[in-house]
């Protein structure tokens, strides 16, 4: 007598009498339970707030630390005479490489004298020197970057402006660590739990953002962000998608993503353009990182990832679920 390994028992249990449908994967099932009807549409409303957040994560850096182009040397000298911005940039930048201005060096001119002889009507030219110093203050345009930045606040320019490309480059060495690190938490601890992790990490590093003063602290806090890209729209996309009509995936997939980019960047936009101030910025950044957070509460579990574990009696009552919300009855061979 010949004994039947456990797939071979397995397959022949799906096999609901005679000439009926095979039930070999989850997939099989979703067109009697529901697979875009109201629960699915929940599913997809949960899920919007990740893009958002998804767009918060990825493209925040860009308006926390963006910094004029144009920028020049700031001599404190100059302040305090009676003259405009634009008369003191004449007087003091010399022509050089970025359109036709230099913004790295300044003229020197002779102080004391200027200070002793102001009743010649601020002749500037008669005490200026041959002599080109190096900035170590800039004034900014903010006509064109209408708001305060960390690149501005620090002054990444001129030999320090590989610091703004050098943190995008952490943020990024981040995203491959969370990849590691969250993928290990969703396969051993199941999807939601990821989830929990990678939105709190990005809440906490938003709110670290907020608080640096140097670079280190800020590449750091980029750092720890870099670890919700991916996985904070990836998880809950999977998620959705699994619970969804497979002939409907990919149209979910792209409106989602593509709705959740064209409005996550004209939200962003106006939030630095009223908020004026990159840490301000930060913290209302980490909001819908929040919500996220306790979203995620809201969201069923991956289905494959109770098949990966054997809990089939989570599958059961998730197929309940969805019938119920849906308003479908399947029979019982079904469920079964």
């Amino acid at each position: 007598m010949m004994i039947k390994d456990d797939d071979e028992d397995n397959n022949e249990c799906l096999k609901i009498g005679k000439g009926k449908k095979n039930f070999e994967t989850f997939d099989d099932v979703l067109p009697y339970i529901g697979d875009l009807g109201k629960y699915q549409w929940i599913l997809i409303t949960i899920f919007l707030p990740f893009g958002l957040a998804f767009m918060i994560v990825f493209f925040s850096q860009i308006f926390i630390t963006a910094v004029p182009q144009k920028h020049w040397c700031k001599v404190n000298e100059f302040i305090d005479f009676n003259l405009t911005k634009e008369q003191r940039f004449k007087l003091v930048i010399p022509q050089g490489k970025y359109p036709f201005f230099d913004r790295c060096h300044y003229r020197k001119y002779n102080f004391p004298n200027i200070s002793e002889k102001l009743e010649e009507n601020y002749n500037f030219s008669k005490w200026e020197t041959e002599e080109i110093i190096q900035c170590n203050q800039w004034e900014y345009d903010f006509n064109e970057i209408p708001y305060s930045s960390i690149g501005t606040e620090l002054n990444w320019v001129c030999d320090q402006e590989y610091l703004v490309a050098a943190a995008q480059s952490i943020f990024y060495i981040g995203s491959i660590c969370g990849n590691f690190l969250f993928g290990w938490i969703s396969d051993r601890y199941g999807r939601k739990k990821g989830l929990l992790c990678c939105s709190a990490t990005a809440f906490i590093a938003s709110i670290g953002t907020a608080n640096t003063h140097n670079f280190w602290s800020f590449a750091l806090c980029r750092f720890f962000m870099g670890f919700a890209f991916d996985n904070i729209i990836n998880i809950p996309l999977i998620i959705v998608l699994e619970y969804t009509a497979t002939r409907k995936r990919s149209l979910i997939a792209s409106l989602g993503v593509g709705f959740n980019l064209s409005i996550g960047v004209l939200i962003l936009t106006w939030i630095s353009y009223f908020s004026r101030n990159w840490r301000i910025l930060a913290y209302i950044n980490s909001v819908p990182l929040l919500v996220c957070f306790l979203l995620t509460f809201l969201m069923p579990e991956s289905i494959r990832w109770y098949v990966s574990r054997g809990k089939f009696e989570e599958i059961k009552k998730r197929i309940r679920r969805i019938s119920e919300v849906n308003g479908k009855n399947p029979e019982f061979r079904i469920i079964d």
